[in-house]
């Protein structure tokens, strides 16, 4: 397992290239900010951010794929998107923890879509719109 740092400064990288050198096990570490992702597949890896989840923000959607964690960090979804999508068919246990996932209120699109898969959520805020819901 490798911790990668993302951020600027000393010993951090961009978003971009931590997620192509990522191996499966591996820990994305996001120093506190905003970062654009895009769409991105997770394979086996963790996200995390390094303070209160208010403090790091990832613009995306998310599909997660094998066992994955999300810790730390306000998700985002993109315009008409969901800031997480998880695919029928695919083996993938995903674990949130301490996070705010927030949707495209100006769309009709789910915040989180699940056709399969587990979802283990722990201290965590989805939002769309206005409301809210603590799980």
């Amino acid at each position: 397992m490798t911790t990668l740092y993302i951020g600027s400064g000393q010993n951090r990288i961009s978003a971009a290239s931590a997620l192509a050198q990522a191996r499966p096990g591996d820990v994305l570490s996001f120093a506190q900010g905003s970062y654009d992702l895009g769409a991105v597949t997770l394979s086996g890896l963790t996200l995390t951010g390094e303070g209160a989840p208010e403090t790091t923000t990832l613009i995306a959607e998310i599909t997660p794929q094998g066992s994955c964690a999300i810790n730390f960090l306000t998700l985002n979804a993109k315009p008409r998107g969901s800031a997480i999508t998880m695919i029928a068919g695919v083996s993938t246990h995903l674990a949130i923890s301490d996070c705010r996932i927030a949707g495209d209120a100006t769309a009709s699109t789910m915040t989180v879509a699940i056709d399969g898969g587990t979802v283990v959520l722990n201290r965590v805020v989805i939002a769309d719109d206005a409301d809210l819901a603590t799980v």
